[in-house]
């Protein structure tokens, strides 16, 4: 499993003795988490942009979940984007987990980097492995 938290509902209730509170935390293998949605993404992505009539290299940002500076560098290559077309505020935020998205949406907003017109596509992936996106004109 990539991912899992072993305790909850019938099989471990956390009222039944013996207790392992490390059954109830959440457990995932990071590394491989993230090489599974990069093997994914290339078949996800041309689905999610085919509908725009344009493709990712032809954005102005993507705004990607904020995890870990590998990733952003690795989506950058893969994708084939310039530096300037993906957003990154781990810097000065962190791993905010989900709120990462919503967050750098507001700042490159804020920072206008982002402009009436603008090309953007969020896109996420979530443990457990889930992949989404979305695609809009700002």
């Amino acid at each position: 499993l990539l991912t899992s938290v072993k305790g909850g509902g019938n099989a471990l209730h956390p009222l039944h003795d013996p207790i392992a509170p490390e059954d109830y935390t959440f457990h995932m293998d990071g590394p491989a988490v993230l090489q599974t949605a990069f093997r994914k993404l290339p078949t996800f992505l041309p689905k999610l942009f085919d509908p725009t009539g344009f493709t990712m290299p032809e954005i102005d940002l993507l705004i990607p979940h904020q995890a870990s500076k590998i990733a952003l560098q690795r989506a950058r290559r893969l994708f084939r984007l310039r530096e300037d077309q993906i957003m990154s505020h781990l810097e000065t935020h962190g791993n905010c987990i989900a709120a990462s998205i919503p967050m750098a949406l507001h700042d490159a907003i804020a920072e206008g980097r982002i402009q009436r017109g603008s090309r953007v596509c969020l896109l996420g992936t979530a443990a457990g492995l889930s992949i989404g996106g979305l695609v809009f004109i700002y």
